[in-house]
């Protein structure tokens, strides 16, 4: 075999091998060849780049752990709460706003809601029962006004949960207001487990459901029987709310509807764990106690702190006239008479 060099227009020299004594014809057939072989392989190089740059990557592998679940679950419950919330907050507005309403809500909401893998394991459903429960603290942040803020937007979570069984149903829109209108009385009755935790906005109500239960901490054994008391009471609030759900379904749209169904029973089930969880977790980290307002002070018990700082301020005088070698000082300071009696001789 010979080797022979051709040097193209560009100035490229190319070597091919081929049998000793071709012709010109047949070196310039195999300089083209290679040409064609290296143009090809460059595209294809290209190709692949293409490709790569195109390609979609593949999806990150669910987290189904009992963690995952939890991290996930309660900001997805939260945001479904204010979600639902905020859907019965539009449903005065007129059929057509509250339709472009309600798109913007839920449009807003699907984008910052965690995704679950599995929603229907029991760690996430409990998880997102935490999530919701919570989606009523931001109306604390309305101060005074919270004592309003809080019950109205529970009533618009009951309002939007009945709109929206409503609009699944295939409701009319006359159906489906009247079914809302409904809804405020089982939204209502989250109220009443929040106020065992929160006493910022229902002071009267606290003081009511805060009589269930041991009155302090006193060891593991109140911290449990606590949160069970608010995990029952919880339960028992998501289970009546289920079924007074049910009985609008049935009254209002569909009566074909049962009452009693097994949705209530469970819902009540992830409401005993998530009141149980949440009221453990706030006596855990918080400290919290049932006679955390204690009584203020009488006027003799003030009188006698007063005269306690003053001592320690004579004290701590007489000490630094001491440091300074200044005994008169010390002894005056000592020996000063109070000219401010706390109390008064009989």
């Amino acid at each position: 075999m010979a080797t022979y060099q051709v040097k193209d227009k560009d100035g490229t020299t190319y070597k091919v091998e081929g049998p000793a004594g071709a012709t010109e014809e047949q070196i310039i057939a195999a300089v083209l060849n290679k040409k064609l072989d290296t143009e090809i392989a460059e595209i294809e190089d290209r190709r692949t780049a293409i490709r790569e740059s195109m390609r979609v990557p593949e999806p990150e592998e669910e987290d189904t752990t009992l963690i995952g679940n939890i991290l996930r679950g309660v900001p997805a419950g939260f945001v479904q709460g204010l979600e639902i919330g905020a859907i019965g907050l539009t449903e005065p507005l007129g059929e057509e706003t509250q339709q472009s309403a309600r798109d913007i809500i839920r449009g807003v909401a699907d984008a910052v809601k965690p995704e679950l893998a599995n929603p229907e394991e029991v760690s996430a459903k409990i998880a997102q029962g935490i999530g919701s429960f919570a989606s009523l603290a931001p109306m604390l942040l309305a101060g005074p006004a919270a004592i309003v803020a809080v019950p109205a937007f529970a009533a618009a979570m009951g309002v939007g949960e009945a709109s929206e069984r409503a609009r699944a149903a295939g409701a009319t829109p006359e159906e489906r207001t009247k079914a809302a209108a409904w809804g405020i009385a089982p939204g209502l009755l989250d109220v009443i487990p929040f106020a065992r935790v929160s006493r910022k906005f229902a002071p009267a109500l606290n003081d009511v459901v805060s009589k269930i239960g041991p009155q302090e901490l006193k060891g593991w054994g109140s911290r449990i029987w606590r949160a069970s008391i608010t995990g029952g009471i919880e339960g028992a609030q998501e289970t009546a709310q289920g079924l007074v759900q049910n009985a609008i379904e049935k009254g209002v749209y569909n009566p074909d509807r049962a009452i009693l169904t097994r949705e209530p029973l469970e819902e009540g089930g992830i409401g005993l764990s998530a009141g149980f969880i949440i009221q453990g977790l706030l006596d855990a980290f918080v400290g919290r106690k049932r006679d955390f307002d204690a009584a203020p002070e009488t006027p003799e018990a003030q009188q006698a702190t007063l005269a306690a700082a003053r001592d320690a301020e004579d004290q701590a005088a007489a000490l630094r006239a001491t440091a300074r070698g200044d005994t008169a000082a010390a002894e005056a300071a000592v020996l000063q008479p109070d000219l401010f009696p706390t109390t008064r001789a009989a």
